[in-house]
């Protein structure tokens, strides 16, 4: 045989053995992962029924509400393709209305149906006991007649309006709401009223307050991870015993001191006052102050800890060759 063949063949085996190691590298790299992958499982599965089942039957829970359709099923059905207002609905749903208040009033489903209703007008939940109550077993009448009969309410376009609303199992009155918004009887959006807006003070109250934490936390909290990350071990260890100690104690035995501190009568306003700094008692307690002074000393030492781990993990060379 010719050299350039034996070349050729050796080139191709040496190939072969390549593609094989490549390959079973691959498939040991996949039987790794594939491990890994199982040893994280019960987090996973942990994690799904603990944090993310709740959030997204929360969320589900925000954008629908089954009461109304669920106690009136064939009326929700026959208000979908009313057009609405000016005119009443066919004498067909009132019909269905009244069937379905029967069966709904006997299995107990009125006064559930009629709370959800009383989120659009006050009364609601009244109207629907009183049909209810006062319905014929029978009636040789149609019931378009025999429910404005019960109460007038019966015969207005806007009380079907609202009912068709309420029947709808997708909404988005309560993610309106929780940003106080509210949806008029045209489709529109617009502010409530400012006597019922809380939600988003009470949003921006929250936001400002955890910036303020923040913010006061790494003032206090760098320098210390800082000097922790610098001194010698024996110094550093000493120091650390201070920073996790209030892991060590109860949230209530902490709230506990702040309020001995703060109190009118406490430390801090006994000192202010023997010093001269102030005439009376310093209100500290119960307001944003007291607020801010808590939620510092409760997160502080994650501030320190987290900083002090990054810190410690810098090499003091890069320190040295940036000077």
């Amino acid at each position: 045989m010719s050299t350039g063949y034996m070349e050729r063949i050796s080139l191709g085996r040496a190939k072969n053995r390549v593609d094989d190691l490549q390959a079973g590298y691959r498939a040991t790299r996949r039987r790794e992962a594939w491990r890994a992958f199982l040893l994280v499982v019960p987090l996973l599965v942990f994690l799904a029924a603990t944090f993310i089942y709740p959030i997204g039957k929360l969320l589900l829970l925000s954008v629908r509400s089954d009461e109304v359709a669920d106690a009136i099923p064939r009326t929700a059905a026959a208000l979908a393709d009313w057009v609405g207002p000016p005119t009443l609905p066919s004498p067909q749903t009132f019909d269905l209305l009244a069937a379905d208040l029967r069966r709904a009033s006997d299995q107990g489903a009125v006064a559930v149906a009629g709370r959800r209703l009383n989120n659009y007008e006050a009364g609601f939940r009244t109207l629907l006991l009183k049909t209810a109550r006062q319905l014929p077993a029978t009636s040789d009448r149609p019931y378009s007649e025999v429910l404005p009969e019960i109460d007038k309410r019966w015969g207005e376009p806007e009380t079907w309006r609202l009912l068709k609303r309420a029947a709808s199992r997708d909404t988005p009155d309560f993610l309106l709401r929780a940003i106080d918004r509210e949806m008029t009887s045209d489709g529109s959006v617009v502010p409530v009223q400012k006597s019922q807006a809380v939600y988003l003070d009470a949003f921006a109250r929250t936001f400002s307050i955890s910036a303020c934490v923040t913010l006061i936390c790494l003032v206090l909290g760098y320098p210390v991870a800082y000097l922790l990350a610098t001194l010698p071990a024996r110094q550093s260890n000493l120091l650390m015993i201070f920073v996790i100690v209030p892991f060590w104690t109860s949230l209530l035995v902490r709230t506990t001191a702040w309020y001995v501190l703060l109190q009118p009568n406490g430390v801090v306003n006994s000192l202010l006052i023997k010093l001269g700094l102030t005439g009376a008692p310093v209100a500290l307690m119960f307001n944003r102050t007291g607020v801010l002074i808590g939620m510092t000393h409760v997160l502080l030492p994650f501030m320190i800890l987290s900083n002090y781990a990054v810190m410690r993990g810098v090499s003091p060379l890069y320190q040295r060759a940036a000077v």
